[in-house]
């Protein structure tokens, strides 16, 4: 399909200049491409959604948006909806507006709440981690952050 493509798939909707699919597998491309599944948008140059894992990868770089106003970027970024995880590879940054928290690492594992768990949603930032949230700032290889409705905590650091 080419030219302002616009695929809905259940609960998915994906707008893009070209579009390919299998029926399983959707690349998407051109101008700016958009996939908005159930409370996240993810944004890129390039948008690969293979539904049967639930699975988007955004090998060129992108953007996951929350409603919740949250933002997740990095050079390369692949997403589990299903697990509610995200994982950010090369310049990972991640703000998290509730808790005014901005943490950046070389790679940022993102695992969000999960439905009917009591565990917080939690960040694990690898490589030139760093942390800032009011007036601190942590900085090390590895910082492990939980996100909880109005605070987070680093609960380690290496």
């Amino acid at each position: 399909m080419l030219g302002d493509v616009i695929a809905v798939d259940r609960d998915m909707r994906l707008t893009a200049d070209t579009c390919v699919t299998d029926g399983n597998h959707m690349v998407a491309q051109g101008n700016i491409v958009r996939a908005t599944k159930a409370d996240k948008t993810y944004t890129g140059p390039k948008v690969d959604y293979f539904q049967q894992e639930d699975y988007i990868l955004m090998e060129s770089g992108g953007t996951i948006n929350s409603t919740a106003g949250d933002v997740f970027s990095a050079n390369r970024m692949e997403g589990w909806n299903k697990m509610n995880y995200a994982k950010g590879t090369g310049n990972a940054h991640l703000v998290c507006a509730v808790n005014k928290l901005d943490a950046t690492g070389d790679v940022v594992d993102y695992y969000g709440k999960k439905q009917g768990s009591a565990e917080p949603a939690k960040a694990y930032l690898t490589g030139n981690a760093v942390a800032v949230q009011a007036n601190n700032t942590l900085r090390s290889n590895r910082l492990v952050i939980y996100l909880e409705d109005e605070k987070a905590k680093a609960a380690e650091a290496e």
